[in-house]
C-alpha cells in the first residue's frame, strides 16, 4: 500500500481532536530549523520536549515558553534513539517553499493524531509499511530580528515598537513571536528614561518579501518616534553571531561608541535603519544579541535580582514558601 497524504481537517475528523494547537517552521540560510509546536496544556510541552532531545540527533537545543515548545535542529536526517525518548525527529527537509519534518515513534501514538491536525500544517503524509513514521508538511517561514533604540523622549523608551510591531502583524499577516526589552548601562550620560531598547521578532512566510517587512516598519516607526536619534537594526536568522551577543555584554557594563556599533551590524550583513538618527544603533544591535535569552535581556549586568530567578537560585540563599 502506498503512502497517502491527508489535510488536518481529515486528520482531526478521522483521528478526533489531539494535543497539539498549532505547529510553524522557520528555516536559516545557515541549515538551521527552528520548530514551535503549541499545546494544550504545558505539561505535555514540557514532556514531549524532554522525551525528543533524550531520542533525537538532530535536534540540537529546545525550551518550553506558556504551553510553546520550540526546538532548533539541523537540517538533514539524524537517528532516533527509542530506548532513550518515546519519539524522535527523524529528518527536516526543505524543498521550494516547503518544510518536510518526519517523526518517528512505536508505541506513542498521539504525535501520530496531534501534530497533523495542527494549525499551520499543509498536509500531512503518512506510510502504511511503516505506521510510527508521519511527515509534517508546512510552510517555510523566515526569522526576521527587530532591535530598535531611541524611539522616545525622558518618560517613553519603547512604546512605539511595540505599538508599531502589533499594528505591522496584523497588516502583513505576519507572526510576532517574541517582545523583549533589553537593558542597557545606565550609567551612560545621554539615556532615555531607563535607557532601554526594544526587540521584536517575526516569523515571515515565504509568500511576503522580508524587505517589504523591514521597509513597512521602518515606515511605521518614523510615524511614532519622538527621539532625533531612533535607529533599527534587523537580523534575518535564527543563531545570531557570537560578536553580536557578545556586543549586547558589553552595552550592559560599558558606554559604547555608535560608529563601533554600526561596523559591527555591517560587517555580519544585518541591515541598519536611521529613524531619525543613528546613536541607537547601539541599544538596537545589543537587543538583537540578546533576543533568544530570556529574562537575561531585561536584566542589568550582574543583576542581584537574577538570583531569585526560580531555577538560577543558589539553594542556601533561595527561601521556599
Amino acid at each position: 500500500m502506498e503512502k497517502f497524504e491527508v489535510t488536518p481537517e481529515e486528520a482531526e475528523k478521522k483521528l478526533g481532536k489531539g494535543l497539539c494547537k498549532s505547529y510553524l517552521t522557520i528555516v536559516d540560510e545557515r541549515g538551521v530549523a527552528e520548530i514551535f509546536e503549541k499545546c494544550r496544556a504545558r505539561g505535555c510541552a514540557e514532556w514531549s520536549l524532554m522525551h525528543r532531545l533524550r531520542s533525537s540527533e538532530l535536534i540540537k537545543q529546545g525550551w518550553v515558553e506558556g504551553k510553546t515548545l520550540i526546538m532548533r535542529s539541523r537540517i538533514g536526517t539524524g537517528t532516533v534513539d527509542l530506548k532513550a525518548g518515546t519519539h524522535g525527529l527523524e529528518s527536516v527537509n526543505v524543498m521550494n517553499n516547503n518544510v518536510y519534518t518526519t517523526w518517528y515513534t512505536k508505541e506513542y501514538r498521539e504525535i501520530l493524531k496531534c501534530l497533523p491536525q495542527a494549525r499551520g500544517v499543509i498536509k500531512s503524509i503518512f506510510y502504511p509499511e511503516d505506521e510510527g513514521r508521519v511527515t509534517i508538511v508546512t510552510p517555510r517561514y523566515t526569522k526576521l530580528v527587530v532591535g530598535v533604540d531611541d524611539t522616545g523622549e525622558r518618560t517613553e523608551t519603547w512604546m512605539c515598537t511595540l505599538r508599531a510591531a502589533f499594528s505591522l502583524a496584523t497588516e502583513m499577516k505576519l507572526l510576532l513571536l517574541a517582545h523583549r526589552i533589553f537593558q542597557a548601562n545606565m550609567q551612560v550620560p545621554w539615556k532615555t528614561s531607563f535607557n532601554c531598547s526594544s526587540v521584536a521578532v517575526f516569523a515571515v512566510p515565504p509568500w511576503i518579501s522580508v524587505s517589504d517587512v523591514i521597509n513597512r516598519f521602518t515606515e511605521k516607526l518614523k510615524e511614532c518616534v519622538s527621539s532625533q536619534n531612533a535607529c533599527a537594526v534587523f537580523f534575518k536568522g535564527i543563531i545570531v553571531p557570537r560578536l553580536i551577543k557578545e556586543f549586547g555584554d558589553i552595552v550592559k557594563m560599558e558606554i559604547v561608541d555608535e560608529l563601533e556599533a554600526e561596523k559591527l551590524a555591517k560587517r555580519f550583513g544585518l541591515i541598519v535603519a536611521e529613524i531619525t538618527g543613528l546613536r541607537g544603533v547601539i541599544g538596537a544591535l545589543a537587543g538583537v544579541g540578546y533576543y533568544d535569552r530570556g529574562v537575561d535581556c531585561t536584566a542589568f549586568s550582574s543583576d542581584r535580582a537574577m538570583e531569585k530567578v526560580r531555577f538560577r537560585c543558589v539553594e542556601k540563599e533561595c527561601e521556599e514558601y
